[in-house]
């Protein structure tokens, strides 16, 4: 049984093939999980430039508005 063909050599086989799917699965999920962590990042870096012009934007809309002059309502009553 320890000869080649044998149970445990047949066995043997058998783990290394799956140690070697395995491995390969490994470094496909690696590489994947690589280019998202770089889309992600990149997304995030866009996300920021926008949030800050979008604040930048806030800020100036709230000082024109503030500065608008302050227009009296007719009163009802």
């Amino acid at each position: 049984q320890l000869a080649s063909g044998g149970t445990i050599d047949t066995r043997s086989q058998t783990l290394l093939k799956q140690n070697k799917v395995l491995t390969d699965q490994t470094t496909a999920l690696n590489k994947q999980m690589n280019a998202m962590s770089q889309s992600l990042t990149q997304q995030y870096s866009a996300l920021n430039v926008l949030l800050s012009s979008l604040q930048t934007t806030s800020a100036y809309l709230t000082q024109a508005i503030n500065s608008l002059p302050t227009v009296q309502g007719k009163s009802n009553s």
